[in-house]
């Protein structure tokens, strides 16, 4: 419970926790309802005196949260291992936050998840909507790209190792979203990490989409497979990349969702398997090439990689802005003819990198 209060991004309800609790990671990860636990009180006992129950101020929902920030500090620290220390409760951020992000997982591939709306679900198991939102930040932290680097995991306080977690967090995520009907579709009526919000509509951006946005390589690997299997003859490689087909998402495309997030080893294994680098694609606001995209978020390093792909840096598109009719009603897109670079893109955005690079 301590790694759970330590490692999540926000203080969770009691009935959050308690959900989250009745979780176990193993070998077999699952829900087990008979591990749920009564009550607030319940979940003081386990961990006397290291935390307590508040009321949030405008949410008045109870917390419970770690009793002290000093209380924290010395449980992920070194000095918890010392001989008079109380080792059995330390707590290692990276193992605790692969650990979190397979509960989350563990909750999202609960087949029962698929018989309820998004309300239900909430309701039935409160930790579901957190599980939805944070997973992703949660693994993220976990594979730390540098960890190796300094640290060991040597004092991790879980039954299996951080790689052994790493590995196991790996068939989870390809167990969601191969499940496009199913469990990826319970994740996407939670939250939809496109859009910051709750998935609308049954139609979603295809699972390719996705692993792009998130920066997940061994996802897009397997999942670039995946759809190279079931693309009919008359489909070329491209197509699987370039036409995913479903919803799409707001930046339309895996190599524009993978370019504005810099996520170098994803844009170039989708250019290795023939994705178009001049590729123009519509998005909420404009109709841009990757470059473009890049431009825009400042992301030189990929705008470099695109370059040796024969990106076109003078390509011209028009983008779209939105407009009160007679300066009444509802905000409408209408189409407004304004001139779109990768350099204009750069200007608007204030990337002075960039403009020296394009320059």
């Amino acid at each position: 419970m301590l790694t759970i209060l330590c490692c999540a991004s926000k203080p969770l309800t009691v009935q959050e926790l308690i959900n989250a609790l009745a979780i176990e990671i193993g070998a077999t990860s699952f829900l087990n309802p008979d591990r749920q636990l009564p009550d607030a009180d319940s979940l003081l006992e386990i961990c006397p005196g290291f935390t307590e129950v508040a009321i949030e101020p405008y949410t008045r929902l109870a917390v419970i949260r770690i009793a002290h920030f000093s209380v924290q500090e010395y449980l992920e620290s070194d000095r918890i291992l010392l001989p008079h220390g109380y080792a059995s409760f330390s707590i290692h951020e990276r193992c605790g936050n692969l650990l979190m992000a397979s509960m989350c997982l563990t909750l999202l591939l609960e087949s029962e998840l698929q018989t309820f709306g998004r309300v239900e679900t909430v309701e039935k198991y409160p930790f579901a909507e957190y599980a939805a939102k944070e997973w992703v930040n949660h693994w993220r932290k976990g594979i730390g790209i540098c960890a190796a680097l300094y640290d060991n995991h040597s004092h991790c306080n879980l039954e299996v190792s951080h790689d052994s977690l790493a590995l196991r967090l790996q068939d989870q995520m390809l167990l969601l979203f191969r499940d496009k009907k199913g469990a990826m579709k319970n994740w996407y009526k939670l939250w939809d990490l496109d859009s910051h919000g709750a998935g609308e509509g049954d139609e979603m951006p295809p699972p390719l989409y996705y692993a792009s946005l998130i920066g997940a390589h061994f996802l897009v690997e397997r999942l670039y497979e995946d759809c190279r299997t079931q693309c009919s003859l008359k489909h070329s490689a491209r197509r699987c990349i370039d036409h995913m087909g479903g919803k799409n998402g707001s930046h339309a495309t895996p190599l524009q969702a993978a370019a504005a997030f810099g996520y170098r080893d994803v844009v170039e294994f989708l250019l290795d398997k023939g994705a178009d680098p001049n590729k123009v694609v519509q998005t909420p606001t404009a109709r841009r090439t990757p470059l473009m995209t890049a431009s825009a978020y400042g992301q030189t390093k990929i705008m470099k990689l695109l370059f040796k792909r024969s990106a076109e840096v003078n390509a011209v598109w028009s983008s779209v802005s939105p407009r009160k009719p007679f300066g009444r009603g509802r905000w409408q897109w209408v189409f407004i003819h304004k001139i779109l670079t990768a350099l204009i893109a750069a200007l608007r955005f204030g990337r002075k990198e960039v403009v020296k690079l394009l320059l």
